[in-house]
């Protein structure tokens, strides 16, 4: 829990762009798709770091 109160304006971004998304669905244009584009890549990230966080903890204890 503390993970999510250290990155809570990370994941408050990624929330934000995440509803934008959804609101520009039915508007597909150029600018749409680069905008989903960029936040899976940020999406993915953010899981990777979550599992190497979680693997990090596994190995400490």
């Amino acid at each position: 829990m503390t993970w999510f109160k250290e990155k809570s304006f990370m994941f408050a971004m990624i929330l934000i762009i995440f509803i934008f998304i959804i609101i520009n669905f039915f508007f597909s244009n150029s600018v749409t798709y680069i905008i989903v584009t960029v936040f899976l890549g940020i999406e993915t990230l953010w899981i990777i770091f979550i599992f190497s966080e979680i693997v990090d903890n596994g190995k400490r204890t």
